[in-house]
């Protein structure tokens, strides 16, 4: 018999650990001794052939569960949260008149849950002791905070070597990441609210021992902003700060691994164009309303400040700024953001159909927005503005190969210009009439065909 078949006789097995067994008769039962040194819970199963069945006892020789096929094929599986202590494994044929029949019995132990939802709860200055029992494990923890103020974290002792301690909001979105060796590395300002610190080795088949240790710092204001600094921008993806689509805001790298996060609301489909300026090396993330990274650049822009183009749609999207190596500590930077929901120029012109209405926008000084109509016969184009906020309007009409315009006028509130067109390509430009005019105008043009069938020749009649 390879393995003893009483509690009393039970073979020891280790912690994170395969063993192999044999059902060597009718009725032959196999046990096992499993010591664990702090809470968690523990798997058990069985791989192979055999059709098992498996039963967990405590100390006391009390069944606490036992399982039948829960595992791959007709092997047993049990999972479940214990307490230190010891603990007992029965293995059998599901079948007590079967003959025999191999198996492997593994054992595995996690001490802290792997996700948010199994996060284990710890105090705000605390030590906490984990492992890294496997491959690729990760240890989550959550803490509750009441008030404003900095959480530092890292381990202060280890046998697993470097730890990567990361910090999360509610979202699935890492506020601020680092790798910790022996020290308090990773620091952030936080608002009062939970948070989940997820632990895992850097390497990814590192295994090993370590200890959390995490200290609160309260602010001594209630607006979140520790003493002596005098901005910063919010620090998760839900209390992100709201800025225009068009505007520029100051922002600072406070400490190592801070992340500032942006709010930006967008009115209709266009191009949204985000960077930075100044010296500090950043590196910026565009994500949707739902946190989901949609791109994100390092050096694009002048420097080593990063810029962001992109094509979006109406909705909400956040922006984030980070200094590029997150161990560095400290960074001004000038935050920009420029939002154009028409092209500036012929090729990037927004198709529009002859008789339509089109809102549009000069969003900052200078400003061009530029339209493509397709005529499929010849006709009357009228075209001006039929509502605005934005002053007086400068429209012009362009063919396809020509920089000067076929008619050009100043246009408030009304269908100013016409034009007589025949079949063609043909594009609208309008822009401030103003150097410095800002404001939302409504594009109105209508196109009436002629009531001749002969062909125009040129643009014009």
């Amino acid at each position: 018999d390879d393995h003893n078949n009483s509690k009393d006789e039970a073979t020891s097995i280790r912690l994170q650990s395969t063993t192999e067994g044999r059902i060597n008769g009718a009725g032959d039962v196999d046990w096992f001794k499993v010591d664990i040194t702090s809470a968690g819970t523990l798997t058990v199963d069985t791989t192979g052939t055999t059709d098992t069945y498996g039963e967990l006892y405590n100390a006391s020789g009390t069944k606490i569960t036992s399982d039948d096929d829960s595992g791959s094929e007709h092997n047993f599986k049990i999972s479940q949260y214990l307490e230190t202590g010891t603990y007992y494994v029965k293995v059998k044929h599901r079948d007590s008149s079967a003959i025999s029949g191999t198996y492997s019995l593994v054992v595995h132990f996690d001490d802290h849950g792997n996700s948010k939802d199994e996060a284990a709860p710890i105090n705000l200055n605390s030590r906490t002791l984990g492992s890294i029992e496997m491959a690729g494990d990760e240890d989550w923890f959550k803490v509750d905070i009441t008030s404003a103020g900095t959480l530092t974290m890292g381990v202060d002792s280890q046998t697993a070597g470097d730890i990567n301690v990361s910090l999360y909001g509610e979202s699935n979105v890492s506020i601020v990441s680092g790798d910790s060796s022996n020290t308090l590395g990773v620091s952030k300002r936080l608002a009062a609210g939970t948070y989940y610190v997820k632990v895992k080795h850097r390497s990814t088949t590192g295994t090993g021992d370590y200890r959390l240790v995490t200290r609160f710092t309260p602010s001594s204001t209630t607006s979140g902003v520790p003493s002596g600094e005098t901005t910063d921008d919010d620090n998760i993806i839900d209390e992100a700060t709201p800025i225009n689509p068009n505007s520029t805001t100051q922002g600072r790298i406070e400490v190592d691994g801070d992340v500032d996060w942006f709010k930006i609301v967008i009115p209709r489909a266009g191009t949204f164009t985000v960077s930075t300026t100044g010296t500090t090396d950043t590196y910026g993330v565009l994500y949707d309303a739902n946190g989901t990274e949609i791109t994100s650049d390092d050096d694009s822009g002048s420097g080593h400040n990063f810029k962001i183009s992109r094509s979006i749609t109406v909705g909400t999207y956040y922006v984030t700024v980070r200094h590029r190596d997150r161990s560095v500590t400290g960074g001004t930077y000038s935050l920009v953001v420029h939002f154009d929901d028409h092209g500036n120029s012929k090729d990037g012109a927004t198709p529009i159909s002859p008789s339509d209405t089109t809102p549009g926008s000069i969003e900052m000084a200078g400003d061009e927005d530029w339209f493509k109509i397709v005529t499929t016969g010849p006709g009357v184009l009228a075209i001006g503005v039929t509502s605005q906020t934005a002053g007086d309007i400068s429209v012009s009409l362009y063919n396809a190969s020509s920089s000067t315009p076929i008619i050009s006028g100043d246009s408030s509130n009304t269908l100013g210009i016409s034009q007589s067109l025949a079949v063609g390509t043909y594009y609208v430009k309008v822009k401030h009439r103003s150097t410095t005019g800002t404001g939302d105008y409504r594009l109105a043009t209508r196109f009436t065909p002629s009531s001749i069938t002969s062909s125009i020749t040129g643009s014009t009649t």
